[in-house]
Protein backbone atom coordinates (compact mmCIF):
# COMPACT_ATOMS: atom_id res chain seq x y z
CA UNK A 1 0.00 0.00 0.00
CA UNK A 2 0.98 3.46 -0.07
CA UNK A 3 3.59 4.59 2.53
CA UNK A 4 5.30 7.33 3.43
CA UNK A 5 6.34 9.86 6.70
CA UNK A 6 5.66 13.73 6.61
CA UNK A 7 8.64 15.81 6.15
CA UNK A 8 9.42 18.85 8.52
CA UNK A 9 11.20 20.36 5.30
CA UNK A 10 7.71 20.46 3.53
CA UNK A 11 5.64 22.39 5.37
CA UNK A 12 7.17 25.58 4.31
CA UNK A 13 7.43 24.70 0.21
CA UNK A 14 4.20 26.32 -1.94
CA UNK A 15 3.29 23.50 -4.23
CA UNK A 16 1.13 24.39 -7.37
CA UNK A 17 -0.65 21.14 -9.05
CA UNK A 18 -1.41 21.12 -12.81
CA UNK A 19 -3.39 18.38 -13.95
CA UNK A 20 -6.93 18.25 -15.90
CA UNK A 21 -7.90 15.41 -14.23
CA UNK A 22 -9.73 16.79 -11.23
CA UNK A 23 -9.46 13.29 -9.69
CA UNK A 24 -5.78 13.08 -10.26
CA UNK A 25 -5.07 16.66 -8.75
CA UNK A 26 -7.00 15.54 -5.43
CA UNK A 27 -4.97 12.57 -5.20
CA UNK A 28 -1.93 14.46 -5.76
CA UNK A 29 -2.93 16.78 -3.13
CA UNK A 30 -4.12 14.38 -0.53
CA UNK A 31 -0.63 12.57 -1.11
CA UNK A 32 1.26 16.22 -0.46
CA UNK A 33 -0.54 16.50 2.79
CA UNK A 34 0.59 13.18 4.24
CA UNK A 35 3.72 14.22 3.22
CA UNK A 36 3.13 17.39 5.14
CA UNK A 37 2.79 19.71 2.55
CA UNK A 38 0.49 22.87 4.03
CA UNK A 39 0.44 25.43 0.68
CA UNK A 40 -0.75 23.45 -2.10
CA UNK A 41 -2.58 25.27 -4.69
CA UNK A 42 -4.53 23.58 -8.09
CA UNK A 43 -4.84 24.52 -11.52
CA UNK A 44 -6.48 22.39 -14.50
CA UNK A 45 -5.71 24.21 -17.32
CA UNK A 46 -2.60 26.15 -18.40
CA UNK A 47 -3.97 29.36 -18.60
CA UNK A 48 -5.22 28.88 -14.99
CA UNK A 49 -1.74 28.34 -13.91
CA UNK A 50 -0.50 30.98 -15.35
CA UNK A 51 -2.35 33.10 -13.47
CA UNK A 52 -1.64 31.45 -10.34
CA UNK A 53 2.27 31.84 -11.15
CA UNK A 54 1.43 35.22 -12.33
CA UNK A 55 -0.12 36.59 -8.69
CA UNK A 56 2.75 34.68 -7.02
CA UNK A 57 6.02 32.03 -7.48
CA UNK A 58 5.66 28.81 -5.77
CA UNK A 59 8.25 26.53 -4.58
CA UNK A 60 7.81 23.54 -6.73
CA UNK A 61 4.79 22.72 -9.93
CA UNK A 62 3.89 19.26 -10.50
CA UNK A 63 2.83 18.95 -13.83
CA UNK A 64 0.79 16.70 -15.85
CA UNK A 65 2.41 15.80 -19.70
CA UNK A 66 -0.53 16.43 -21.04
CA UNK A 67 -0.98 18.30 -24.21
CA UNK A 68 -3.23 20.71 -25.60
CA UNK A 69 -4.82 20.82 -22.05
CA UNK A 70 -1.27 21.53 -19.93
CA UNK A 71 1.53 21.09 -22.05
CA UNK A 72 3.92 20.07 -19.48
CA UNK A 73 7.08 20.93 -21.45
CA UNK A 74 5.79 24.03 -22.75
CA UNK A 75 5.24 25.56 -19.06
CA UNK A 76 8.48 24.16 -17.97
CA UNK A 77 10.40 26.34 -21.24
CA UNK A 78 8.12 29.10 -19.60
CA UNK A 79 9.13 28.75 -15.83
CA UNK A 80 12.86 28.95 -16.67
CA UNK A 81 13.03 31.78 -19.31
CA UNK A 82 11.28 33.71 -16.08
CA UNK A 83 12.91 36.05 -13.83
CA UNK A 84 10.95 34.94 -10.86
CA UNK A 85 10.59 31.28 -11.54
CA UNK A 86 13.99 30.24 -13.18
CA UNK A 87 14.91 28.53 -10.45
CA UNK A 88 11.63 26.72 -9.24
CA UNK A 89 11.76 22.85 -8.52
CA UNK A 90 9.27 21.53 -11.60
CA UNK A 91 8.20 17.69 -11.54
CA UNK A 92 7.01 16.14 -14.56
CA UNK A 93 4.19 13.62 -14.16
CA UNK A 94 3.06 11.11 -16.60
CA UNK A 95 2.32 7.22 -17.45
CA UNK A 96 3.13 7.74 -21.08
CA UNK A 97 6.43 9.64 -21.86
CA UNK A 98 7.44 9.17 -25.37
CA UNK A 99 11.46 9.35 -25.03
CA UNK A 100 11.29 12.60 -27.48
CA UNK A 101 9.47 14.45 -24.84
CA UNK A 102 11.98 13.07 -22.10
CA UNK A 103 14.78 14.35 -23.97
CA UNK A 104 13.37 17.34 -24.47
CA UNK A 105 12.35 18.00 -20.87
CA UNK A 106 15.96 16.95 -19.60
CA UNK A 107 17.54 19.66 -22.31
CA UNK A 108 14.79 22.19 -21.17
CA UNK A 109 15.53 21.64 -16.99
CA UNK A 110 13.42 19.55 -16.01
CA UNK A 111 13.91 18.75 -11.91
CA UNK A 112 12.62 15.22 -12.24
CA UNK A 113 10.17 12.82 -13.83
CA UNK A 114 7.43 10.51 -11.74
CA UNK A 115 6.21 7.75 -13.96
CA UNK A 116 3.23 6.25 -12.69
CA UNK A 117 2.60 3.91 -11.16
CA UNK A 118 4.45 5.43 -8.24
CA UNK A 119 4.47 4.90 -4.12
CA UNK A 120 3.97 7.69 -1.80
CA UNK A 121 7.74 7.40 -0.92
CA UNK A 122 8.96 7.12 -4.50
CA UNK A 123 6.95 10.44 -4.49
CA UNK A 124 8.80 11.69 -1.30
CA UNK A 125 12.10 10.84 -2.85
CA UNK A 126 11.81 12.45 -6.07
CA UNK A 127 10.20 15.75 -4.37
CA UNK A 128 13.15 15.86 -2.09
CA UNK A 129 15.83 15.54 -5.16
CA UNK A 130 13.57 17.90 -7.55
CA UNK A 131 13.87 20.69 -4.31
CA UNK A 132 18.01 19.82 -3.72
CA UNK A 133 18.91 20.47 -7.26
CA UNK A 134 15.97 21.83 -9.01
CA UNK A 135 17.61 22.00 -12.59
CA UNK A 136 19.45 19.40 -14.33
CA UNK A 137 21.09 20.11 -17.81
CA UNK A 138 23.04 16.71 -18.72
CA UNK A 139 23.60 15.88 -22.39
CA UNK A 140 24.71 12.74 -21.29
CA UNK A 141 21.71 11.31 -19.80
CA UNK A 142 20.28 12.49 -23.66
CA UNK A 143 22.80 10.61 -24.98
CA UNK A 144 22.19 7.65 -22.67
CA UNK A 145 18.78 7.77 -23.70
CA UNK A 146 19.22 6.94 -27.04
CA UNK A 147 21.29 4.32 -26.42
CA UNK A 148 19.19 2.24 -23.56
CA UNK A 149 18.15 -1.10 -24.18
CA UNK A 150 15.97 -2.78 -22.14
CA UNK A 151 16.15 -6.61 -22.41
CA UNK A 152 12.92 -8.30 -23.33
CA UNK A 153 11.03 -9.54 -19.99
CA UNK A 154 9.72 -12.94 -20.16
CA UNK A 155 5.93 -12.77 -20.30
CA UNK A 156 5.79 -15.66 -17.74
CA UNK A 157 6.72 -13.32 -15.21
CA UNK A 158 3.48 -11.38 -15.95
CA UNK A 159 0.98 -10.98 -13.35
CA UNK A 160 -2.80 -11.23 -14.49
CA UNK A 161 -6.00 -10.67 -12.04
CA UNK A 162 -8.85 -12.37 -12.74
CA UNK A 163 -12.12 -10.40 -11.10
CA UNK A 164 -15.56 -12.24 -11.17
CA UNK A 165 -18.05 -12.51 -8.59
CA UNK A 166 -18.50 -16.56 -9.79
CA UNK A 167 -15.50 -18.76 -9.06
CA UNK A 168 -16.82 -21.18 -12.46
CA UNK A 169 -16.17 -18.25 -14.48
CA UNK A 170 -12.89 -17.65 -12.92
CA UNK A 171 -11.75 -20.82 -12.96
CA UNK A 172 -12.79 -21.06 -16.85
CA UNK A 173 -10.51 -18.20 -17.35
CA UNK A 174 -7.53 -19.04 -15.40
CA UNK A 175 -7.19 -22.61 -17.06
CA UNK A 176 -6.76 -20.78 -20.49
CA UNK A 177 -3.58 -18.50 -19.15
CA UNK A 178 -2.10 -20.57 -16.25
CA UNK A 179 0.47 -21.82 -18.43
CA UNK A 180 1.54 -18.22 -19.42
CA UNK A 181 1.36 -16.00 -16.31
CA UNK A 182 0.81 -15.39 -12.86
CA UNK A 183 -2.65 -15.22 -11.75
CA UNK A 184 -4.20 -13.93 -9.26
CA UNK A 185 -7.61 -13.75 -8.43
CA UNK A 186 -10.51 -11.99 -6.88
CA UNK A 187 -14.51 -12.23 -6.49
CA UNK A 188 -15.35 -8.64 -5.68
CA UNK A 189 -14.41 -5.13 -6.96
CA UNK A 190 -12.98 -4.67 -3.72
CA UNK A 191 -10.79 -7.29 -3.15
CA UNK A 192 -9.67 -6.14 -7.01
CA UNK A 193 -8.78 -2.74 -5.90
CA UNK A 194 -7.18 -3.88 -2.91
CA UNK A 195 -4.79 -5.83 -5.01
CA UNK A 196 -3.77 -3.58 -7.46
CA UNK A 197 -3.40 -1.24 -4.47
CA UNK A 198 -0.33 -3.41 -3.22
CA UNK A 199 3.31 -3.55 -3.13
CA UNK A 200 2.62 -6.56 -6.38
CA UNK A 201 0.10 -5.30 -8.59
CA UNK A 202 -1.21 -7.40 -11.39
CA UNK A 203 -0.14 -6.13 -14.74
CA UNK A 204 -3.70 -6.82 -16.66
CA UNK A 205 -6.73 -7.03 -15.04
CA UNK A 206 -9.52 -9.20 -17.02
CA UNK A 207 -12.21 -7.70 -15.20
CA UNK A 208 -16.18 -8.95 -15.35
CA UNK A 209 -18.48 -5.72 -16.01
CA UNK A 210 -21.59 -7.52 -14.05
CA UNK A 211 -21.16 -7.60 -10.45
CA UNK A 212 -23.00 -6.92 -7.43
CA UNK A 213 -22.16 -4.19 -5.05
CA UNK A 214 -19.46 -2.93 -7.16
CA UNK A 215 -19.43 -3.19 -10.96
CA UNK A 216 -16.89 -3.37 -12.94
CA UNK A 217 -17.31 -0.23 -14.61
CA UNK A 218 -16.58 1.13 -11.00
CA UNK A 219 -13.59 -0.62 -10.25
CA UNK A 220 -12.10 0.50 -13.56
CA UNK A 221 -12.90 4.29 -13.46
CA UNK A 222 -11.39 3.92 -9.81
CA UNK A 223 -8.25 2.26 -10.70
CA UNK A 224 -7.99 4.97 -13.83
CA UNK A 225 -8.58 7.86 -11.51
CA UNK A 226 -5.28 6.58 -9.18
CA UNK A 227 -1.60 6.97 -10.04
CA UNK A 228 -0.44 4.06 -8.26
CA UNK A 229 -3.44 1.94 -10.63
CA UNK A 230 -3.61 4.17 -13.62
CA UNK A 231 -1.02 2.30 -15.54
CA UNK A 232 -2.55 -0.77 -15.20
CA UNK A 233 -4.27 -2.74 -18.30
CA UNK A 234 -8.05 -3.10 -18.00
CA UNK A 235 -9.53 -5.88 -20.76
CA UNK A 236 -13.14 -6.22 -19.95
CA UNK A 237 -14.87 -9.56 -19.76
CA UNK A 238 -18.82 -8.80 -20.94
CA UNK A 239 -22.20 -10.83 -22.30
CA UNK A 240 -23.17 -10.06 -25.75
CA UNK A 241 -25.51 -8.05 -24.65
CA UNK A 242 -23.70 -5.28 -22.83
CA UNK A 243 -22.87 -3.39 -25.86
CA UNK A 244 -23.31 -0.39 -24.35
CA UNK A 245 -21.67 -1.10 -21.17
CA UNK A 246 -18.09 -2.08 -23.31
CA UNK A 247 -18.58 1.57 -24.82
CA UNK A 248 -18.82 3.09 -21.44
CA UNK A 249 -15.74 0.99 -20.37
CA UNK A 250 -13.59 1.89 -23.26
CA UNK A 251 -14.24 5.60 -22.70
CA UNK A 252 -12.80 5.34 -19.08
CA UNK A 253 -9.83 3.52 -20.11
CA UNK A 254 -10.59 -0.30 -20.63
CA UNK A 255 -8.36 -1.60 -23.46
CA UNK A 256 -10.35 -4.20 -24.79
CA UNK A 257 -13.39 -6.60 -24.33
CA UNK A 258 -14.24 -10.62 -24.48
CA UNK A 259 -17.51 -11.65 -24.57
CA UNK A 260 -19.14 -14.74 -22.85
CA UNK A 261 -19.02 -17.39 -23.31
CA UNK A 262 -15.16 -17.65 -23.36
CA UNK A 263 -13.37 -18.46 -26.49
CA UNK A 264 -10.00 -19.76 -24.98
CA UNK A 265 -8.26 -18.85 -28.35
CA UNK A 266 -9.22 -15.76 -28.89
CA UNK A 267 -8.38 -14.97 -25.09
CA UNK A 268 -5.63 -16.43 -25.09
CA UNK A 269 -4.25 -14.12 -28.38
CA UNK A 270 -6.19 -11.25 -27.19
CA UNK A 271 -4.19 -11.38 -23.57
CA UNK A 272 -0.83 -12.04 -25.13
CA UNK A 273 -1.49 -9.02 -27.30
CA UNK A 274 -1.95 -7.00 -24.40
CA UNK A 275 0.41 -8.00 -22.15
CA UNK A 276 3.08 -7.51 -24.87
CA UNK A 277 1.93 -4.03 -24.84
CA UNK A 278 2.16 -3.16 -21.03
CA UNK A 279 5.34 -4.88 -21.07
CA UNK A 280 6.57 -2.30 -23.71
CA UNK A 281 4.78 0.46 -21.64
CA UNK A 282 6.34 -0.79 -18.13
CA UNK A 283 9.91 -0.90 -20.21
CA UNK A 284 9.56 2.77 -21.14
CA UNK A 285 8.42 3.58 -17.60
CA UNK A 286 11.63 1.80 -16.33
CA UNK A 287 14.15 3.74 -19.05
CA UNK A 288 12.78 6.97 -18.16
CA UNK A 289 13.91 6.67 -14.28
CA UNK A 290 17.07 5.21 -15.66
CA UNK A 291 17.65 7.91 -17.08
CA UNK A 292 15.92 10.48 -14.57
CA UNK A 293 18.19 8.74 -11.81
CA UNK A 294 21.24 8.72 -14.42
CA UNK A 295 20.64 12.38 -14.52
CA UNK A 296 21.07 12.84 -10.62
CA UNK A 297 23.84 10.86 -10.65
CA UNK A 298 26.01 12.89 -13.18
CA UNK A 299 24.78 16.64 -11.40
CA UNK A 300 25.94 15.14 -8.07
CA UNK A 301 29.19 13.64 -9.55
CA UNK A 302 29.81 17.45 -10.98
CA UNK A 303 28.99 19.20 -8.10
CA UNK A 304 31.03 16.95 -5.90
CA UNK A 305 34.01 17.96 -8.25
CA UNK A 306 33.25 21.28 -7.91
CA UNK A 307 33.77 20.50 -4.36
CA UNK A 308 36.70 19.27 -4.67
CA UNK A 309 38.29 21.67 -6.47
CA UNK A 310 37.58 24.21 -4.06
CA UNK A 311 40.60 23.25 -1.97
CA UNK A 312 43.28 23.59 -4.23
CA UNK A 313 42.45 26.87 -5.49
CA UNK A 314 41.79 28.28 -1.64
CA UNK A 315 45.56 26.32 -1.16
CA UNK A 316 47.06 28.80 -4.25
CA UNK A 317 45.47 32.05 -2.57
CA UNK A 318 46.87 30.96 0.74
CA UNK A 319 50.66 30.50 -0.66
CA UNK A 320 50.32 33.70 -2.75
CA UNK A 321 49.82 35.54 0.07
CA UNK A 322 52.68 33.78 1.62
CA UNK A 323 54.84 34.72 -1.35
CA UNK A 324 53.58 38.34 -0.25
CA UNK A 325 55.30 37.74 2.77
CA UNK A 326 58.26 35.98 2.24
CA UNK A 327 59.20 37.63 -1.25
CA UNK A 328 62.44 38.24 0.32
CA UNK A 329 63.79 35.05 1.87
CA UNK A 330 64.63 32.66 -1.23
CA UNK A 331 64.47 28.97 0.71
CA UNK A 332 60.85 29.89 2.06
CA UNK A 333 60.15 31.08 -1.34
CA UNK A 334 61.42 27.90 -3.13
CA UNK A 335 59.25 25.38 -0.59
CA UNK A 336 56.07 28.05 -1.12
CA UNK A 337 56.83 27.80 -5.02
CA UNK A 338 56.91 23.80 -4.79
CA UNK A 339 53.74 23.24 -2.86
CA UNK A 340 52.28 25.75 -5.75
CA UNK A 341 53.33 23.45 -8.12
CA UNK A 342 52.23 20.06 -6.15
CA UNK A 343 48.53 22.13 -5.60
CA UNK A 344 48.01 22.83 -9.25
CA UNK A 345 48.95 18.97 -10.24
CA UNK A 346 46.24 17.69 -7.69
CA UNK A 347 43.86 20.41 -9.52
CA UNK A 348 44.83 19.01 -12.59
CA UNK A 349 43.73 15.39 -11.48
CA UNK A 350 40.72 16.39 -10.34
CA UNK A 351 39.83 17.95 -13.70
CA UNK A 352 41.04 14.99 -15.51
CA UNK A 353 38.90 12.69 -12.90
CA UNK A 354 36.09 14.33 -14.72
CA UNK A 355 37.23 14.28 -17.89
CA UNK A 356 38.25 10.43 -18.07
CA UNK A 357 35.43 9.41 -15.97
CA UNK A 358 32.99 11.03 -18.21
CA UNK A 359 34.17 8.83 -21.28
CA UNK A 360 34.58 5.78 -19.11
CA UNK A 361 30.93 6.07 -18.55
CA UNK A 362 29.72 6.71 -21.86
CA UNK A 363 31.71 3.85 -22.82
CA UNK A 364 34.01 6.33 -25.48
CA UNK A 365 37.73 5.82 -23.62
CA UNK A 366 40.11 3.78 -25.88
CA UNK A 367 42.56 2.97 -23.12
CA UNK A 368 46.19 4.01 -23.72
CA UNK A 369 48.88 1.50 -21.71
CA UNK A 370 52.25 1.33 -21.50
CA UNK A 371 55.40 0.32 -18.80
CA UNK A 372 54.74 2.37 -15.57
CA UNK A 373 57.23 2.21 -12.74
CA UNK A 374 54.59 1.76 -9.96
CA UNK A 375 56.81 2.70 -6.88
CA UNK A 376 58.18 5.63 -8.75
CA UNK A 377 54.19 6.41 -9.61
CA UNK A 378 53.31 6.17 -5.30
CA UNK A 379 56.58 8.35 -4.65
CA UNK A 380 55.46 11.30 -6.65
CA UNK A 381 51.85 10.97 -5.70
CA UNK A 382 52.45 10.78 -1.64
CA UNK A 383 55.13 14.01 -2.81
CA UNK A 384 51.84 15.76 -4.07
CA UNK A 385 49.93 14.88 -0.23
CA UNK A 386 52.58 15.95 1.68
CA UNK A 387 51.10 18.61 3.43
CA UNK A 388 47.83 16.92 3.56
CA UNK A 389 49.45 14.28 5.72
CA UNK A 390 51.49 17.35 7.75
CA UNK A 391 48.60 19.28 8.37
CA UNK A 392 47.27 15.96 9.96
CA UNK A 393 50.38 15.00 11.85
CA UNK A 394 50.40 11.41 10.28
CA UNK A 395 53.46 9.93 8.68
CA UNK A 396 54.79 7.57 5.70
CA UNK A 397 55.85 4.35 5.81
CA UNK A 398 56.44 3.21 2.21
CA UNK A 399 58.32 -0.16 1.19
CA UNK A 400 59.84 1.40 -2.26
CA UNK A 401 63.08 -1.17 -2.72
CA UNK A 402 61.71 -2.86 -5.43
CA UNK A 403 61.47 -1.69 -9.39
CA UNK A 404 57.62 -2.87 -10.45
CA UNK A 405 56.71 -2.15 -14.17
CA UNK A 406 53.00 -2.38 -14.87
CA UNK A 407 51.03 -2.48 -18.17
CA UNK A 408 48.53 0.59 -17.16
CA UNK A 409 47.81 4.04 -18.83
CA UNK A 410 49.61 6.67 -16.93
CA UNK A 411 46.89 9.40 -16.08
CA UNK A 412 44.27 6.57 -14.76
CA UNK A 413 46.74 5.37 -12.69
CA UNK A 414 47.94 8.44 -10.90
CA UNK A 415 44.24 9.03 -10.10
CA UNK A 416 43.70 5.73 -8.87
CA UNK A 417 46.33 6.39 -6.34
CA UNK A 418 45.72 9.93 -5.53
CA UNK A 419 41.83 8.66 -4.51
CA UNK A 420 43.16 5.93 -2.71
CA UNK A 421 45.73 7.29 -0.39
CA UNK A 422 43.98 10.62 0.13
CA UNK A 423 41.20 8.80 1.20
CA UNK A 424 43.44 6.88 3.73
CA UNK A 425 44.88 9.97 4.87
CA UNK A 426 41.28 11.52 5.67
CA UNK A 427 39.98 8.54 7.46
CA UNK A 428 42.69 8.46 9.83
CA UNK A 429 43.11 10.63 12.86
CA UNK A 430 45.94 13.01 13.76
CA UNK A 431 49.40 11.36 14.49
CA UNK A 432 48.19 7.98 12.46
CA UNK A 433 51.03 5.90 10.17
CA UNK A 434 49.66 5.60 6.54
CA UNK A 435 51.44 2.32 4.78
CA UNK A 436 52.01 1.64 1.64
CA UNK A 437 54.02 -1.94 0.40
CA UNK A 438 53.77 -4.08 -2.74
CA UNK A 439 53.35 -7.82 -3.61
CA UNK A 440 54.95 -8.78 -6.74
CA UNK A 441 53.24 -12.43 -8.07
CA UNK A 442 54.05 -14.07 -10.94
CA UNK A 443 51.80 -12.31 -13.26
CA UNK A 444 50.87 -8.72 -11.97
CA UNK A 445 51.93 -6.14 -9.11
CA UNK A 446 49.89 -5.31 -5.80
CA UNK A 447 49.92 -1.46 -4.44
CA UNK A 448 48.82 -2.26 -0.28
CA UNK A 449 47.71 1.22 1.08
CA UNK A 450 47.05 0.57 4.78
CA UNK A 451 45.67 3.18 7.33
CA UNK A 452 44.94 2.31 11.34
CA UNK A 453 40.57 3.30 10.78
CA UNK A 454 38.04 0.56 10.75
CA UNK A 455 35.48 1.13 7.82
CA UNK A 456 31.88 1.44 9.40
CA UNK A 457 29.87 -1.38 9.53
CA UNK A 458 27.23 0.13 7.29
CA UNK A 459 29.63 1.51 4.89
CA UNK A 460 31.50 -2.59 4.30
CA UNK A 461 29.22 -3.14 1.57
CA UNK A 462 29.14 0.36 -0.20
CA UNK A 463 32.50 1.17 -0.18
CA UNK A 464 33.25 1.26 -3.59
CA UNK A 465 29.71 2.69 -4.47
CA UNK A 466 29.06 5.89 -6.30
CA UNK A 467 28.95 8.95 -3.44
CA UNK A 468 29.00 6.30 -0.35
CA UNK A 469 30.43 8.16 2.48
CA UNK A 470 30.76 8.13 6.32
CA UNK A 471 31.29 10.57 8.97
CA UNK A 472 33.73 13.05 6.73
CA UNK A 473 31.93 16.26 6.70
CA UNK A 474 32.64 17.58 3.07
CA UNK A 475 33.21 14.31 1.79
CA UNK A 476 31.96 13.62 -1.82
CA UNK A 477 32.04 9.64 -1.77
CA UNK A 478 33.57 9.83 -5.24
CA UNK A 479 37.34 8.39 -4.57
CA UNK A 480 37.02 4.90 -4.09
CA UNK A 481 33.75 4.72 -6.72
CA UNK A 482 36.61 6.45 -9.13
CA UNK A 483 39.38 4.23 -8.19
CA UNK A 484 37.53 0.72 -9.00
CA UNK A 485 35.86 2.80 -12.14
CA UNK A 486 39.32 3.07 -13.65
CA UNK A 487 41.21 0.23 -12.23
CA UNK A 488 39.03 -2.11 -13.99
CA UNK A 489 38.95 -0.31 -16.96
CA UNK A 490 42.76 -1.36 -17.20
CA UNK A 491 41.77 -4.91 -16.40
CA UNK A 492 42.93 -4.59 -12.98
CA UNK A 493 41.26 -5.71 -9.38
CA UNK A 494 40.67 -3.48 -6.43
CA UNK A 495 39.44 -4.63 -2.94
CA UNK A 496 39.33 -4.04 0.44
CA UNK A 497 39.78 -5.67 4.05
CA UNK A 498 39.05 -3.84 6.90
CA UNK A 499 39.51 -5.13 10.98
CA UNK A 500 39.45 -3.47 14.64
CA UNK A 501 43.47 -5.22 14.23
CA UNK A 502 44.76 -4.35 10.97
CA UNK A 503 42.83 -0.98 10.24
CA UNK A 504 41.92 -0.93 6.52
CA UNK A 505 43.93 -2.16 3.34
CA UNK A 506 43.27 -1.01 -0.13
CA UNK A 507 44.55 -3.34 -2.66
CA UNK A 508 45.21 -1.99 -6.34
CA UNK A 509 46.66 -5.03 -8.69
CA UNK A 510 48.01 -4.05 -12.18
CA UNK A 511 48.55 -6.37 -14.98
CA UNK A 512 52.27 -6.97 -14.97
CA UNK A 513 54.23 -5.59 -18.35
Amino acid sequence: MLSGKPQASFSAKSVLIVDPADNIRATIASMLKQLGFVHIQQAAKLSHANEILGKKPVDIIICEQHPPEVDGLGLLRRVRNSDNMANCAFVMISASLDQSTVVNAVKSGISEFIVKPFSLKTFSERLQRAIALPIKHQNAAVKTAHHTQTEPENLETTSILVVDDVPDNIKVVTEVIRHDYQVKAATSGEKALKICLSDSPPDVVLLDIMMPDMDGLTVCKKLKSHPATQHITVIFISAMDQTDDVVRGLELGAVDYITKPINPKILAARVKNHVRIARAAKNLREQVDLMVDYTQLRAEFDRALQKDMKRPFQEISDNLRKLDVYYDEPKKVKETTQHLRAICSTANAYVDNLNIVTRLENKAHQLNAMNLNLVDMVKQITEQLSELLRSKSQKWQIDDDALLIIQAEDAMVRMTLMNIIKNAIEASDAGATINISFQNPPKSVVCLVNNPAVVATPMQERFFEKYATWNKPGGTGLGTYVAKLLTEAQGGVIRFDSTAEAGTTVYLEYPKK
